[in-house]
């Protein structure tokens, strides 16, 4: 639906820019633009969720080794790296990060709960 949404106001802009209007058309490119990346920060929030849960079933394979003491020196090390990376994420979300691009979550749910 948001493709068609995305379609028309091209077309439009481009129909309104072929007429002369460019106010108009300047607005709609911006407000088409706004639109995009608004998207592209979106799935930028949720790589870095994704990684996230990718961070905490490591961490959990890491805790295991440890438990069974397979390779336990080595999982040690990885588990303490993987719960620095988990952590800065969640604080990127909750407090910003610009490092990571990450502006902080005006209204999270988790600290309001």
């Amino acid at each position: 639906m948001r493709v068609l949404i995305f379609l028309t106001i091209i077309l439009l802009v481009q129909f309104l820019h072929a007429d002369g209007n460019k106010s108009v058309s300047m607005q709609l490119t911006q407000l088409v633009n706004a639109a995009f990346n608004e998207a592209k920060n979106k799935n930028h929030y949720i790589s870095l969720a994704a990684r996230n849960k990718m961070l905490s079933q490591q961490i959990a394979k890491d805790a295991v080794k440890i438990v069974t003491k397979i390779d336990e020196k080595k999982a040690r090390k990885d588990i303490d790296k993987h719960i620095k990376e988990f952590k800065r994420t969640i604080d990127a979300f909750l407090y910003g990060n610009k490092k990571l691009g990450v502006t902080p979550l005006k209204e999270p749910l988790a600290v309001q709960e």
